[in-house]
């Protein structure tokens, strides 16, 4: 089995690196991490991940229009949308 490769998405640095740490443990997983959309978008030009877990509400481009932007070019792209609101 393949390792999967997870984009956490979020402005809340905390939230984000602690839940990569617990993710990274686990065998077949690799999380990345980024702290806003642009960031986000760029990362997955470069190397689409299998899942994004992407907040709704951040600064500069948020969770939506990431999303959009994500399932236009890369459909197979699973999305897991949260907010802390």
């Amino acid at each position: 089995m393949k390792e999967i490769k997870i984009l956490l998405v979020d402005d809340e640095e905390y939230f984000v690196k602690s839940l990569s740490k617990y993710i990274n443990k686990m065998k077949k997983l690799r999380a990345d991490i980024v702290l806003n959309g642009k960031e986000a978008l760029e990362l997955v030009e470069n190397e689409a991940p299998d899942v994004i877990v992407l907040d709704l509400k951040m600064p500069g481009i948020d969770g939506m229009e990431v999303l959009r932007r994500v399932k236009k070019a890369y459909p197979d792209v699973q999305v897991i949308m949260l907010t802390g609101h």
